[in-house]
């Protein structure tokens, strides 16, 4: 963990450590039980007072609260992700943190290893219970999470209220503002930037915010991972995203947050040779860390909006429906909330999956949501079927380090394994399987390396014509590189240092067979892989887009069949 960060969580801990238990509930009222209002647009939400003091308020009581309390600031935030060096400075203060069973609460978040598909639901459970425990400290019964709606222009800077460290109207007293976070992005989420401007230096692009990807898919669950709203179920890759997921949930994470990059140093065992000191995320950048910033619960109130704003369309379908016991299982555990006596109480929540993909039921809406339109439901009875996640058989890899720096595309021929690849692309609509699903075909790029960028993103495309830039709406795109990866773990590490070439697992798949099939080209040495870099952010003043470079790396780009 970063020096400074540890220097600031120690202070933190010892801050909170004489935090209270229990927070009276204001007379009439009990926030644990009342129906929680309509969430609202944080720009339509900072502007009633009232409310906005309720934030604060809420806010500070959870952050009061001792690590190992789970109706805490720092509990719920380790239930998303925590790493281990947080723990340990936790403890220091709060012995009761080494007896939390973490691998049953902590660490839950579905980035780290499970199927893409646990992804919506997984985040519509964590933040429906996280909303009931903070509403019940605001002592505000007006109170429901916001949702910051970046889609519009007005709102592509970082929220003023949260990028400020001292309130302009103290609350109880108090001028320090909780909802700052020291781990962000200082260009794009301080309003006290160098400049002295009072402004940030840099707000989102319309590229970053785009959703267009995710509320186009036809479906919820794809046949492979890429294709659907929300992911699939047999995934052969844990590291793989849902469209929603990857537009716009990723950008605003990246470019929220810190990244370090990876750093070369010389080995004080082995005069004269190097190591890699390997880089990692702070804040919103990284899964094990993202959950402190308490901008996080208004960008996922508003990722819940996009998925029942999607629900709502017509013409839309569940698709490749999981079975029946993937939706029974209980994989996830949460804390709820109630009052004994005036004093607040966590309530452990182990509910199945389908409970969490019936918004209304959960009580959940938004302030403008059209309430006519039904969403859509899961089917009363779902057949049973095999859990399983199939390896797919690797065609063809083309084994070369490559790089694509600034806002250039880059293209890569697929020539050097066209024979390999010329039969399984020829007869790509041939059914391969006994129940009739057409082959997939993944291209699957490795050694992903993302190195310090905080500010670019990177689209993927196959095509035929590698004299055009491709765009997003062309038959040609497949996916986006994710932004929003652990640094490290079973499933996204460094594997060592061979000489000075660092050995990487990390990979991005993506399922090209729509992209195939658009194109109808069937001999793969006229096929090209293209990587478009596009800008998270732009200037303030100006709006140019702000140009980043050496941003990303990767090792090999392997085809595979499934």
């Amino acid at each position: 963990m970063h020096i400074r960060s540890l220097r600031r969580s120690i202070i933190s801990i010892v801050c909170v450590a004489v935090g209270v238990m229990g927070t009276p509930i204001a007379s009439g009222q009990d926030l644990t039980r009342d129906k929680i209002p309509a969430r609202m647009p944080l720009d339509e939400f900072v502007k009633d007072p009232d409310l906005m003091k309720a934030l604060v308020r809420g806010v500070r009581a959870m952050k009061a609260r001792k690590p190992s309390d789970p109706l805490s600031w720092y509990y719920q935030a380790a239930i998303h992700g925590v790493t281990d060096d947080m723990i340990q400075v936790a403890a220091v203060n709060d012995p009761n943190v080494n007896l939390v069973d973490k691998k049953k609460y902590w660490n839950q978040c579905p980035h780290n290893g499970q199927e893409s598909a646990n992804f919506l639901p997984w985040h519509r459970a964590y933040t429906s219970h996280f909303e009931r425990i903070l509403r019940a400290q605001t002592k505000e019964p007006r109170f429901a999470l916001p949702y910051w709606d970046y889609s519009k222009p007005e709102n592509y800077k970082f929220p003023k209220e949260f990028g400020v460290r001292k309130l302009a109207t103290p609350v109880d007293g108090d001028d320090s503002n909780p909802l700052w976070h020291d781990d962000r992005n200082m260009y794009f989420a301080s309003w006290e930037h160098w400049s002295g401007n009072n402004l940030p230096y840099g707000q989102l692009t319309p590229e970053a915010v785009d959703w267009s990807p995710a509320r186009d898919c036809v479906v919820f669950f794809g046949l492979s991972e890429t294709e659907g709203l929300g992911g699939a179920v047999d995934d052969d890759n844990p590291m793989t995203r849902g469209r929603l997921e990857s537009f716009p949930h990723d950008p605003i994470h990246r470019i929220t947050g810190i990244i370090i990059p990876d750093q070369t140093v010389p080995d004080p065992n082995h005069p004269g040779q190097i190591i890699v000191k390997e880089g990692y995320s702070l804040g919103m950048s990284g899964p094990p860390t993202a959950g402190f910033d308490p901008i996080f619960c208004i960008h996922h109130s508003n990722i819940d909006r996009l998925w029942v704003e999607w629900a709502c369309m017509a013409g839309k379908e569940w698709g490749n429906l999981p079975p029946q016991q993937w939706f029974e299982q209980r994989p996830w555990y949460f804390f709820d909330i109630t009052s004994d006596n005036g004093e607040l109480k966590p309530v452990e929540v182990n509910n199945p999956r389908k409970y969490y993909f019936d918004h209304r039921a959960l009580g959940i809406s938004f302030k403008y949501e059209d309430l006519t339109k039904k969403p859509l439901v899961l089917p009363g009875s779902i057949p049973p079927g095999p859990l399983n996640k199939p390896e797919p058989a690797i065609l063809a890899t083309i084994t070369r380090t490559e790089h694509v720096s600034g806002m250039r595309p880059e293209r890569f021929a697929m020539a050097p394994v066209s024979e390999k690849l010329n039969a399984p692309f020829a007869n790509l609509k041939e059914p391969r399987k006994a129940d009739g699903k057409p082959k997939r075909i993944l291209m699957r790029i490795n050694g992903v390396n993302l190195k310090s960028t905080n500010m670019t993103g990177f689209d993927v495309h196959i095509t035929t014509n590698s004299t055009v830039i491709p765009k997003r709406t062309d038959a040609s795109f497949v996916g986006a590189i994710a932004l929003f990866r652990h640094d490290g773990g079973e499933h996204d590490a460094h594997k060592g240092v061979q000489g000075n070439v660092v050995v990487r697992t990390k990979s991005d798949t993506f399922d090209v067979t729509t992209a195939l099939n658009a194109i109808g080209e069937t001999d793969p040495s006229k096929l090209h892989v293209v990587i478009v870099p596009y800008s998270l952010g732009s200037t303030v003043d100006g709006q140019k887009a702000i140009i980043e470079t050496n941003a990303l790396t990767f090792d090999s780009i392997e085809f595979l069949a499934k």
